[in-house]
């Protein structure tokens, strides 16, 4: 079954598969990824681009069916702590063991992505099924073993900001 989605001005300039990750937050971006680049999503009945920017009152249509997403990522059995939060940053401390990212072979275990997505959940009310306001993006990794400081953008800005900063060097 096919879902048309009208984009609302206030995500007007955003890129497609950040809109995709708003309006499923439950769905993996790279799965969305895949789904525009294989055609199944259309902007204004025409193939969309991952990084095609929309515009107001734009239809996006979803041939996909959500079913056949893989999970979202889970949350670490250890809890994160926010040591610093404004409107576009936060600093969570990551405990030893936890991954940042979803393990191929253990999906199941948590990470700090899955943590994130769940406060972002928490905080909107939402049970995964309505868009979110924002989605946090981490900027860099640390391993699995390390404990550590990891920055978190909550913006597209904050994070095209930050990358560039650690692509420069600026940021260590």
């Amino acid at each position: 079954m096919q879902q048309h989605l009208l984009v609302p001005s206030e995500r007007s300039g955003i890129e497609l598969d950040e809109f995709l990750s708003l309006q499923y937050p439950l769905l993996n971006k790279g799965f969305l990824r895949r789904q525009v680049r294989e055609g199944s999503v259309l902007v204004d009945g025409q193939p969309g681009r991952v990084s095609q920017r929309l515009k107001i009152d734009q239809v996006i249509s979803i041939g996909f069916d959500v079913e056949d997403a893989p999970p979202a990522p889970a949350p670490p059995p250890k809890t994160l702590t926010v040591l610093h939060e404004d409107e576009a940053v936060m600093v969570v401390d990551k405990p030893d063991g936890v991954a940042v990212e979803p393990e191929r072979w253990a999906r199941e275990a948590g990470c700090v992505s899955g943590a994130l997505l769940q406060l972002a959940l928490e905080r909107s009310g939402s049970d995964g099924k309505d868009p979110l306001e924002f989605r946090p993006r981490l900027v860099h990794r640390i391993d699995k073993d390390t404990t550590g400081c990891l920055l978190v953008a909550k913006t597209i800005e904050a994070e095209r900001a930050l990358r560039e900063a650690f692509g420069d060097g600026r940021v260590q």
